[in-house]
């Protein structure tokens, strides 16, 4: 696992807990290693301790000037260079997100701090390795902007999904309301429609449903909805389901099947 451990963060132990915070703050970064008079690594102090600190701040408003060695995590747990490889597994069996790695060094018979790998690093690396989908921003073939319609009715759908693939360099996610909505008219300009039928009448989101299918634009009708809500509608919903025209979706989302479905239908586009 080629995960490159990010710059060490070092202060010493004495320092106050109101300096490191505002060490960890102009580094951006999620962490501080603490080394004793020694030089010796003897802590790490972790934004998760600095939020549980803030509690003694009401009561002690001297707190924040004590040294920072009387919060930090104590013994640090750390990986040799050639165990390197094995971070995650490491940081998921100790339930931690920083893992200082060393280094033996002969000239001073010690292992040295040579940089920490993190959660943030390894979620970095897995995403690199497996590449960003066309869907999410990456680079894409894509010659077009694809237009996804959301019918939702308290606009939750679509506001999650916007949030979703604000950043995607050709979709744009289009809110629709189901007063007005005239499938000859407006499904046109669509590729894809999504419905989210709860809190919606039957009466209301069927009929769409089954025009959407016989038309040829959009391409896609993807429902959405909550079984408990629908129990009486369920067995309509699954006679008109079209594997590649019409898929259904209970909720939770499952947004990343959603998103490779979407994937497969337009990359051929």
């Amino acid at each position: 696992m080629n995960v490159k451990p990010s710059p060490c963060q070092l202060a010493s132990t004495k320092t106050s807990i109101e300096d490191a915070i505002q060490t960890i703050e102009q580094t951006h970064s999620s962490y501080l290693l603490l080394i004793d008079e020694k030089e010796e690594l003897s802590g790490i102090l972790t934004k998760t301790d600095i939020c549980n600190a803030i509690k003694f701040l009401k009561s002690d408003k001297s707190y924040f000037s004590r040294p920072a060695a009387m919060i930090m995590k104590k013994p640090v747990k750390s990986l040799p260079l050639e165990l390197m490889h094995t971070a995650p597994e490491f940081m998921l069996q100790n339930d931690i997100e920083h893992v200082p790695i060393t280094e033996y060094s002969k000239s001073t018979d010690s292992q040295n701090v040579i940089g920490v790998i993190t959660s943030d690093s390894v979620f970095e690396f897995m995403v690199k390795l497996r590449g960003i989908p066309p869907i999410f921003g990456g680079e894409t073939q894509a010659t077009r902007r694809h237009t996804l319609g959301v019918l939702s009715g308290d606009g939750a759908t679509f506001r999650l999904l916007h949030s979703v693939f604000k950043n995607s360099k050709y979709i744009n996610v289009e809110r629709l309301h189901f007063s007005g909505f005239d499938m000859a008219k407006d499904a046109g300009e669509l590729d894809a429609l999504i419905l989210d039928i709860d809190e919606v009448q039957d009466r209301t989101w069927l009929p769409i449903i089954k025009s959407a299918v016989t038309q040829e634009k959009p391409e896609n009708v993807f429902v959405v909805y909550t079984p408990e809500q629908h129990a009486n509608a369920q067995n309509a919903l699954k006679q008109l389901e079209i594997k590649g025209v019409l898929e259904i979706y209970t909720k939770p989302l499952d947004l990343t099947q959603l998103t490779v479905d979407l994937e497969k239908a337009w990359a051929r586009t």
